[in-house]
């Protein structure tokens, strides 16, 4: 996926020194620190379930036997992935006993930190254990100890304070993890580090709307949005999703989602322009649109000021949405990122300003624009993008309308500040294909080829979101 960050950060970062010029000063925060907690927390309220994702999701049980799997599990795996394993020779013993003990019927949180120096990323924090679930994880580290217990300096994520935690080495099924037992939390991870610091910040339970909750910080996983999404957009770094438990198929579903709003936010409520969906090609498996005051051109100095403008000035402005979507692979395994915004009363003059726009400040970049479906301009550094979307808009190609029904119709039906579509197979798929293009020089093996069509299994999601007084608030749609 780097390529197609790459490709990201070009769209963005050609208006990025103009929004950090038009904002200086009014930033918060030290730029360049490095982020505090995780880049993920999926927290559920009843641990169990995460047990039954793990073993009886139809598609997991596929997965598990996968070559990715088998490669993702050295490094990314959680202790909670230990276990399952078809060969696991403790399946229906104590280590089972002792799993169902302490996660079932109480909050579990899995972590996912954004640290390449980890041993390994992740980290899994049961909360609320009794006496008797404590004494059973002093008896199975007792069994499993590999080392004498190592303290640890460790950081709260809210308030500035560090402190030492007592992390106990074990070994189990030649693989080493991290054991902290901390008031009534249990914090695993292979990493000491993590374990340390979730154990540090497990105080409490978390509060759930549904079943479960993923949260995600912004400014980790998005980092060349980030001066749009605070300074521009006006939204905080913090997504939260709101997951519901589908025990037929064993797998959480997103039924909402939310986005805290500073009051300077420029986003508001409008009926999007269905065209988006006639523009993107079929393919297309990411893209995020937002509502936003008409500029009223985009030389670069007009822009630097509509970038500063306040919330008070743009009342009475026309809106336009602006998409940035990924297209997927070209045929030579390139990234195919765009930028479509939508213009009414189009003028050839926007096409040039656009240009002047992102090469001001992307010397080693082309940008290359194009007049699509009616008030469609599309930016992209790749002209096969452009082509993919003419072709979709003229029905040469298959678009995004011809796909998900119910979100097209969830779409059309609703005002939205900012929707979000992300096909999390087709995605995926790509990702493990640039990886491997990006690595060899030969065609794909059977072994890629076949986990490729696994990933393609997984379903699309749909967020649309309305902007309110404080948050920006999302329903959830899943096909």
């Amino acid at each position: 996926m780097k390529k197609f960050l790459l490709a990201v950060a070009f769209l963005v970062g050609g208006v990025a020194p103009i929004v950090l010029e038009s904002v200086a000063g009014e930033a918060s925060g030290t730029p360049g620190t490095s982020p505090r907690g995780p880049e993920f927390i999926l927290t559920v309220k009843d641990g169990k379930q995460i047990y039954s994702l793990l073993n009886d999701n139809s598609w997991m049980k596929k997965f598990v036997g996968s070559n990715l799997y088998q490669g993702l599990m050295i490094r990314n795996g959680s202790v909670l992935f230990a276990l399952n394993d078809p060969g696991n020779p403790w399946k229906g013993r104590f280590i089972d006993f002792v799993y169902q003990k302490i996660l079932q019927g109480r909050p579990a949180s899995l972590y996912y930190f954004h640290k390449k120096s980890a041993v390994s990323p992740m980290a899994v924090a049961a909360r609320g254990l009794g006496s008797s679930e404590i004494q059973l994880v002093k008896l199975l580290i007792k069994t499993f100890r590999s080392d004498d217990d190592q303290q640890m300096d460790s950081t709260s994520w809210e308030i500035d304070k560090t402190e030492k935690v007592e992390v106990s080495p074990i070994a189990f099924r030649a693989q080493k993890f991290a054991v902290v037992v901390k008031g009534d939390c249990l914090s695993i991870s292979r990493d000491p580090d993590l374990a340390a610091e979730v154990s540090s910040n497990c105080q409490g339970v978390p509060e759930i709307k549904a079943d479960g909750q993923l949260a995600m910080d912004l400014k980790q996983a998005a980092p060349s949005l980030f001066p749009f999404s605070k300074d521009f957009l006006g939204f905080g770094t913090q997504l939260t999703v709101q997951l519901k438990w589908n025990e037929k198929e064993n797998h959480f579903t997103p039924v909402a989602a939310a986005l805290p709003l500073f009051p300077n936010s420029l986003l508001r409520s409008e009926k999007a322009n269905p065209d988006i969906f006639k523009a993107l090609p079929a393919r297309t498996s990411l893209f995020i649109s937002a509502e936003v005051p008409q500029p009223s051109g985009f030389d670069p100095k007009e822009i630097g000021h509509y970038l500063g403008q306040k919330k008070e000035a743009t009342k009475g402005q026309a809106h336009v949405g602006v998409t940035l979507a990924y297209l997927g692979l070209s045929q030579k395994g390139i990234p195919l990122s765009t930028l479509l915004i939508e213009q009414q009363n189009f003028s050839e003059k926007y096409l040039n300003e656009l240009k002047s726009l992102f090469s001001a400040n992307l010397d080693r970049f082309e940008v290359k624009t194009r007049k699509v479906c009616g008030d469609l301009i599309a930016v992209s550094p790749v002209a096969e993008a452009l082509d993919l979307m003419a072709d979709s808009c003229s029905g040469k190609i298959p678009a995004l309308e011809h796909g998900s029904q119910i979100i097209k119709d969830s779409f059309a039906a609703n005002k939205s500040a900012m929707s979000i579509y992300f096909d999390s197979g087709t995605f995926l798929s790509n990702a493990l294909k640039e990886g491997y293009v990006s690595a060899e020089t030969t065609d794909a093996p059977p072994e890629i080829n076949g986990t490729t069509t696994l990933l393609a299994e997984l379903p699309k999601y749909f967020l649309i979101g309305d902007a309110g007084p404080h948050s920006l608030d999302f329903k959830g749609v899943e096909q």
